[in-house]
């Protein structure tokens, strides 16, 4: 198997700020004095920050304090990148920016123009739009980095053919390198009333390298073709967009393909330690949506890892046109009892499980299984799977079993190559994965009882026993309990 390894730039992502750059404090109506934004007291106001959106240096980087800011002017930059950090409680003083908790002081930024608290006519198209010049354009050292917001009531009714035009809560273009933290899109609508509009009123995304971690995609509609996140690129080679520990629940599309999700160009869509579920659509079609590999553009892979794929309405859960390169491990995705897991337009291109997976029954033939580890048998539904279980107030939905076949080190082999850059070790909650948990969003394990457990900070070469009872054969490489030489011994 020959895959190009897509490195989503973490060391980028990580790097500080440009030296030049300026730090930002903003505020709904800004600070009791000069109001330059260098401090909380002299916080800008936010129609301030919005009126010169365009006119900040590459790097700028903007703290924003608690509270709903109504985007009357949809926010655009070409060319350049910022960092905004939400959440911010008031009564802050100075520069103080410790990065708070997002959900207890919340930063909104909502399209709602009119006023009457939903998306609709005469709201904002987008909120938030990191472009470029041309569509075919990438400026690899861009660089957006967004933190602690919720993006809401952006509303778009034009039909609009173009993957690069601004539309959507969180527009991005032909950037480098950017990273999304602990957002939530909910309530952004694309209604036109005509068929073939495009979707992706949460994220649209072109020609761009992005990472969601920690956020939520919930309660977003569209007419069609990806009521909460759409991907596509100008330029072949393009294109690489990850959700890690993420949640897409209760998107709508009336009509059209994927009714949360539709991947139409690009290079590699990445499902890491994500839940998607809860999603509908008013005709045939999969909550994820992705168009087949292309040698001559775009490779379009798709990847599920420690994921689960279920309880979406209207289709299977998976739809890919014909050629789908798809890679499955560790991994959750049934249907219910009447509707296929998958559904391959045609004949696949490459198929392929990592093991550990609980799979539809469909994809015997079709997939390349591991025999050892991947259970898929007739029968396996969401009933079959998760019982009466339906999402919790953590995002993920308890599986009826209680173990499975998941190692660290196995997991890490069988993924080699596919060129993730996340953590496989948690699950979507942050919980660790321990040897012998099940698999998809989250990772559950018999509560084994023993008390007493003595910690080491090293190990012997003598064989390691999951508390399951599995022979691991060699010290193990995870964290966690372990039965070693006749004791029960913390790895650390």
């Amino acid at each position: 198997m020959k895959l190009k390894k897509f490195y989503l730039i973490a060391a980028l992502m990580a790097a500080p700020a440009a030296s030049f750059a300026t730090d930002y404090f903003v505020t709904p109506n800004g600070g009791s004095d000069t109001k330059d934004g260098s401090s909380w007291e002299k916080a800008l106001p936010f129609n301030t920050f919005a009126e010169n959106f365009s006119n900040y240096q590459d790097g700028d980087v903007f703290y924003f304090q608690e509270g709903t800011y109504v985007v009357s002017e949809p926010l655009k930059v070409i060319g350049k990148g910022y960092t905004i950090i939400g959440g911010f409680a008031k009564g802050l003083t100075g520069t103080t920016n410790d990065t708070p908790t997002p959900s207890a002081t919340p930063t909104i930024f909502s399209g709602d123009i009119n006023g009457d608290g939903v998306a609709s006519v005469g709201d904002a198209e987008y909120l938030l739009s990191f472009t470029v010049a041309d569509e075919h354009d990438v400026i690899d050292d861009m660089k957006v980095v967004l933190q602690g917001l919720e993006f809401t009531c952006a509303f778009s009714n034009t039909k609009g053919n173009n993957g690069w035009t601004d539309r959507g809560a969180l527009h991005i273009a032909g950037c480098g390198s950017a990273n999304v933290k602990d957002c939530r899109f909910y309530g952004n609508v694309a209604n036109s009333g005509t068929s073939g509009q495009l979707g992706g009123m949460a994220f649209s995304g072109h020609s761009s390298n992005v990472v969601f971690e920690d956020c939520e995609f919930t309660g977003n509609w569209a007419t069609s073709r990806g009521a909460a996140i759409k991907i596509s690129s100008g330029k072949v080679g393009r294109g690489s967009t990850v959700l890690n520990r993420c949640l897409v629940a209760d998107n709508e599309v009336k009509e059209g393909t994927g009714s949360a999700i539709i991947i139409q160009h690009g290079m590699a869509f990445y499902i890491i330690n994500s839940t998607i579920t809860g999603n509908k659509a008013g005709q045939t079609t999969g909550a994820i949506y992705s168009n087949g590999y292309s040698e001559s553009d775009y490779s379009r892979n798709l990847y599920i890892v420690n994921s689960t794929i279920a309880g979406n309405e209207g289709g299977s859960q998976v739809e890919m046109a014909a050629n789908a390169n798809i890679y499955v491990a560790n991994s959750i995705v049934v249907s219910d009892g009447a509707t296929d897991a998958f559904s391959f337009k045609g004949a696949t291109h490459e198929a392929l499980s990592g093991g550990m997976n609980i799979l539809g029954s469909d994809v015997n033939g079709v997939f390349t299984l591991q025999a050892a580890t991947d259970n898929a048998e007739a029968g396996n539904n969401y009933e079959k799977i998760f019982g009466d279980n339906v999402r919790g107030a953590n995002g993920v939905i308890e599986p009826l079993a209680d173990e499975g076949k998941y190692t660290a080190s196995a997991l890490t082999a069988a993924v080699e190559g596919w060129g993730i850059e996340a953590d496989l070790t948690v699950d979507q909650t942050g919980a660790k994965r321990a040897d012998g948990s099940t698999p998809g969003a989250y990772a559950k394990t018999v509560s084994s009882g023993i008390q007493g457990v003595e910690a080491v900070d090293e190990a012997g070469d003598d064989a390691y026993y999951t508390l399951q009872g599995v022979k691991l054969g060699a010290r193990p490489t995870a964290t966690g309990i372990y039965i070693h030489n006749g004791k029960k011994v913390i790895i650390r």
